[in-house]
């Protein structure tokens, strides 16, 4: 797909961005007014044209939202208004037929109709954030017409809480199947009244609706975690960066292991991560073991550890490591390990985080937290870690093993002679 779209986006580089990329799966998450159901519908008829013979559908969750608002804003400003006279347009079926061929159909995810048992080359959805996991898989199962050499599932949204499996799939995980791009709003292009509007919003609605950022309404803890910012693509690690080793004990609750290294500007990254139920110290050991570091780790690396006694002379023991007693202060291990996500502001600027995560860097997939739909990482958990409300300076114990081992590693940068990056 060589042609550019310039004749529509040229001013806005985003919308230039999303309507040229050619990746299977794509996700345009913008605030209000960044213009994403006119992208969504322009896409989708530029693809009818070049395509002879595609079929494109555009889905929101519920049939009567896509005729009162996408559907009615293709056939208002984006379908020439040849195409629809009778010939051209099925008002009942909501199908458009063009001169070459193609055809671009409406439907709803809860009404799918004749459209569950088609085949298309192209779907874009309006307003994603209302669709699940499921209704996602439904719909790139539908994306095999052979007619046409390319096929995407495009998907348009509003932010909206971290916990979204969209915010997982292409926030935390990303991958080379997935292209995300997020919008900005186009103030030039609104009324005034709108500004005015989006403008006056405050606290997490502006957040989310005029920043971009997903953010949950609750009180996160975090609030300050940003994937762009604190998620990075994984990269091969250096022997003589200094390394740190933080461990949560647990069975019945997962044991969570964190591996971090420092690289040469200072930051830290947590580059891989055990986070397992149900198995022993013992078998966690023989994990550790097989790791391709293990005798950097072993030589090197300083290992924090809860204070269970008997799992830590386990570890010790099979390792042949010294462990040390984790520094387990809250209140102001809260402070501290918030600022290792965000430092202190200095001359006006925004510094980088001094903690990031790799991606992907899990040693393996709990299927048993899976499937209880609990946090299977610590940067799942730290989107639903949040205070205990009423006041209190305590956040909610519930899956926060990998918000424990965070905390704790604040306190032993703090205390055990790490960068003085607290301003108390």
């Amino acid at each position: 797909m060589n042609d550019k779209f310039e004749y529509c986006t040229a001013p806005f580089p985003k919308l230039t961005e999303a309507m040229e990329t050619e990746a299977p799966s794509v996700l345009f998450s913008g605030p209000w007014g960044s213009g994403k159901t006119r992208l969504l519908a322009e896409k989708a008829y530029f693809l009818a044209n070049y395509y002879p013979g595609n079929i494109c559908l555009l889905l929101r969750k519920r049939l009567k939202y896509l005729k009162a608002t996408t559907w009615n804003f293709l056939t208002r400003y984006v379908v020439p208004k040849q195409l629809l006279k009778k010939q051209y347009y099925n008002r009942s079926d909501l199908i458009i037929r063009l001169p070459n061929g193609s055809e671009i159909w409406g439907g709803g995810i809860d009404d799918p109709g004749d459209w569950a048992s088609t085949e298309f080359g192209f779907i874009g959805i309006d307003q994603a954030e209302q669709i699940n996991k499921d209704d996602e898989e439904m719909c790139g199962g539908r994306l095999r017409l052979p007619a046409v050499p390319f096929h995407q599932l495009f998907m348009v949204c509003n932010p909206g809480a971290p916990a979204h499996f969209l915010y997982q799939e292409f926030y935390l995980q990303g991958g080379k199947d997935k292209k995300l791009v997020e919008g900005e709003v186009l103030w030039d292009l609104l009324p005034a009244g709108y500004k005015a509007r989006l403008m006056g919003l405050r606290g997490r609605y502006k957040a989310r609706y005029v920043e971009g950022k997903w953010v949950a309404f609750e009180g996160l803890v975090y609030d300050c975690f940003d994937p762009v910012r604190h998620m990075i693509d994984p990269h091969p690690i250096p022997d003589d960066w200094p390394r740190k080793i933080l461990i949560d004990f647990g069975y019945s609750n997962p044991f969570c292991l964190q591996c971090w290294a420092q690289n040469p500007k200072g930051r830290w990254e947590r580059y891989r991560e055990i986070y397992m139920s149900h198995r022993t110290v013992m078998r966690h050991a023989e994990t550790v073991k097989a790791f391709s570091d293990f005798k950097v780790l072993q030589n090197t690396g300083e290992w924090i550890c809860d204070h269970d006694a008997e799992d830590r002379a386990t570890l010790e023991e099979i390792l042949g490591i010294a462990t040390i007693p984790a520094k387990k202060e809250r209140r102001i291990g809260f402070q501290r390990a918030y600022e290792l996500f965000a430092p202190p502001v200095s001359n006006g600027d925004e510094p980088e985080p001094d903690i990031v995560f790799h991606r992907n860097s899990l040693v393996e997939q709990d299927f048993y937290l899976l499937d209880q739909g609990k946090p299977t990482c610590t940067e799942e958990e730290v989107q639903g870690y949040v205070w205990q409300g009423s006041g209190k300076d305590e956040a909610v114990k519930e899956d926060d093993h990998g918000m424990d081992l965070i905390r704790y590693f604040a306190n032993e940068l703090k205390d055990g002679g790490g960068p003085n990056i607290w301003v108390m």
